[in-house]
């Protein structure tokens, strides 16, 4: 459904991070998606460098809501589709694919990831899960996943409330196969353009390229992009053009869906002009955090993940 006011005459409600609860989230209009939803399964992308981006990003899972590991070693993900989860349409773009991730999170060091600072916030870090290739294969949803692919949280190095970003140690080491992520040495422009990878609405991983920086405060923690994302996206990499991180996802609007006639949810799009947009926090914000937990800064200022 497109709105070209986005929301304006509708019932507007205040901005709230991405992973609030379901039943407050189920209001009468918005518009996470700008322009067109451009979101497809990471399976699907062609962009140099963006695929080995998606490899780096991670789900935040409930440690209940995973089964296993059984005697292969392998975790069971939860199965329920955006049609029970979400009370999606049935006919709606990815309505009959899981939903159960409610985070996300990318590796900016061996075994250090980043994720908006509210995603551990209310929770012991042993009570989550971060989950690597979370997505499709072959157009179908994975639903188990080996336990080297499942990591647990053992501590929050550092969050920054005002920021709205967190830096999370894992129990172990992730394999130097998986790339770390290269943060830029330079906060965005007004006009730049944007793509994000995350879990929109819990959904396996989904990548999306029409983002653009609509404002930049220099005095704030963050930027205002017209960029498709929803709940579940809390914490998703935002990456230029040239596939280095320069911010990550923190709030939006909580409109992610409207109700329809039928009794259930589509997603409302907006002009990429329209509606409040989506803030990022700035990856000026926490670069030197993330300097000081991998213990290395390159030459140039940009910081690649990994360890001296």
């Amino acid at each position: 459904m497109t709105d070209p006011s986005c929301g304006k005459s509708l019932l507007r409600s205040p901005r709230l991070p991405f992973h609030a609860a379901l039943p407050l989230l189920l209001v009468l209009g918005g518009c996470p998606a700008y322009g067109v939803d451009s979101r497809m399964d990471v399976e699907h992308v062609v962009m140099p460098g963006a695929p080995h981006n998606a490899d780096s990003t991670a789900a935040m899972f409930w440690a209940r809501a995973l089964t296993g590991p059984d005697a292969a070693g392998n975790f069971g993900l939860p199965r329920d589709t955006l049609v029970k989860v979400w009370n999606v349409c049935p006919d709606d773009r990815f309505a009959q694919q899981p939903s159960g991730a409610w985070c996300t999170a990318f590796l900016v060091g061996d075994d250090v990831v980043a994720s908006a600072g509210h995603c551990i916030q209310d929770t012991s870090p042993g009570d989550v899960r971060i989950v690597f290739d979370y997505r499709t294969h072959n157009d179908v949803p994975v639903v188990t996943l080996p336990e080297t692919s499942v990591y647990t949280p053992t501590q929050v190095i550092q969050r920054d409330a005002a920021g709205d970003w967190e830096l999370v140690r894992l129990n172990r080491r992730v394999p130097a196969n998986r790339p770390r992520l290269t943060l830029a040495g330079s906060d965005v422009a007004s006009g730049d353009h944007v793509y994000i990878i995350g879990y929109p609405l819990g959904l396996p991983e989904k990548y999306a390229d029409n983002g653009v920086v609509r404002s930049v405060n220099p005095t704030s923690t963050f930027f205002v992009a017209a960029v498709t994302s929803f709940v579940g996206n809390s914490g998703s990499p935002v990456f230029n053009v040239g596939n280095q991180v320069v911010g990550l996802l923190r709030e939006g609007d909580r409109e992610d869906l409207v109700n329809t006639s039928q009794g259930c949810m589509r997603v409302l799009t907006c002009q990429m002009t329209a509606c409040e947009g989506e803030q990022a926090t700035k990856v000026s914000q926490f670069r030197n955090a993330v300097s000081a937990a991998i213990g290395h800064v390159p030459p140039d200022g940009a910081v690649a993940g990994g360890s001296q």
